[in-house]
């Protein structure tokens, strides 16, 4: 097979994801406002080629939700959320929000979205649900989920770890 100049500096879905869990793991908020910035961990879509690589990518993400959250404690009027794309795993995003001089959009809305009763199964490895919001959308032809601390005081309260892996997952990587 002939690859590309572009194939061949395409890193691994292995490498991309450790380089993915090595940037949430040292992920910082800047000082200063925020107008619906995002990151995403897994810009290339690896998650999409297995269940296993999608489950990676949604802990590295989870890891980054918990240190943004960590970090949000310690500043008044910030949003920090997570957005979800149930097809697509490039389309995953971790997302703050403060108030800004572009809009007057704090603290965002979220209009087309709904409260959800039951916690989809591609979200199942997120632990502690109970003290977040979890709301879904369609857009684009997509399914999007959104999760965002609740905003009662009681369930602000940060855990050691906002996220379970599956047994599959810690089976496959320490095989």
């Amino acid at each position: 097979m002939v690859r590309t100049r572009r194939q061949a500096q395409q890193p691994s879905p292995a490498s991309a994801a450790r380089r993915a869990a090595r940037a949430a793991a040292r992920f910082h908020l800047d000082a200063g406002w925020f107008d619906l910035w995002h990151t995403h961990f897994d810009w290339d879509g690896h998650g999409n080629r297995s269940s296993t690589l999608r489950q990676q990518f949604l802990h590295t993400l989870y890891k980054a939700f918990d240190r943004a959250l960590l970090q949000a404690q310690r500043r008044p009027n910030i949003q920090v959320l997570l957005s979800i794309c149930r097809s697509d795993s490039s389309q995953d995003a971790l997302y703050v929000h403060t108030p800004n001089p572009n809009k007057r959009n704090y603290p965002y809305r979220f209009p087309g979205c709904k409260r959800m009763r039951r916690v989809p199964s591609l979200l199942k490895t997120l632990t502690g649900t109970e003290r977040f919001e979890l709301l879904h959308s369609r857009f684009a032809g997509a399914t999007w989920y959104v999760v965002r601390p609740c905003s009662s005081p009681k369930h602000r309260e940060t855990s050691k770890s906002l996220f379970r892996r599956s047994r599959s997952y810690r089976s496959k990587r320490t095989a």
